[in-house]
């Protein structure tokens, strides 16, 4: 009796091995609900936060790892000093300081980012804070990168949602030059 070529062991464990990375992971789909910008003028040191809104339209409940922010132009990135979920369904698209200082809607409950699982079907609101990288001048968040899994499979999605903050000397008023920027941004979306 012949023994069958090894080759075809071979050939079935890499099938095996596409099987498990491209189809045993899960379906990570995360959409971006709502894009545009948020605007908000601070004082020197002072930091913003913003939201960036998306839905698992995957069919399995995704977990969330890690995110980054992503650079809007040539403007300065700022620093991210906190990340997390929105898990009360509350609403904050921009706001100054940490905690946000504005009243969010009722139901606004912050939790960590790492390990947050969005359910099939279900929103999720990433609220992130950022510290202006000087004392005057403008500065933009461009949105974020975030990385999700379901099972083995990872994934990063650009999320962009730009944040934009003026840093002003007194009062919460922006010059004009700033909000032309925003409103050139939010007219190039889709």
């Amino acid at each position: 009796m012949t023994r069958p070529p090894r080759v075809l062991g071979n050939v079935a464990r890499l099938a095996l091995c596409v099987l498990v990375v491209s189809g045993c992971g899960g379906d990570i789909k995360l959409v971006q609900q709502a894009r545009g910008g948020a605007s908000t003028a601070v004082t020197a040191g002072q930091p913003a936060s913003y939201t960036v809104w998306f839905r698992n339209e995957g069919k399995d409940p995704v977990t969330l790892e890690s995110a980054r922010e992503l650079r809007f132009r040539r403007y300065p990135l700022p620093q991210m000093i906190h990340l997390n979920v929105d898990d009360g369904n509350g609403y904050i698209p921009a706001d100054r300081g940490w905690p946000p200082e504005g009243t969010p809607m009722p139901g606004f409950k912050l939790v960590p980012l790492r390990g947050y699982v969005v359910k099939p079907g279900k929103e999720a609101a990433v609220v992130y804070t950022v510290q202006p990288p000087s004392d005057h001048g403008f500065a933009f968040a461009g949105g974020l990168q975030l990385t999700a899994s379901v099972g083995d499979a990872h994934k990063t999605v650009a999320l962009p949602e730009v944040g934009g903050m003026c840093i002003v000397r007194h009062g919460p008023i922006c010059p004009k030059s700033f909000y032309t920027l925003m409103t050139d941004y939010e007219s190039s979306q889709p």
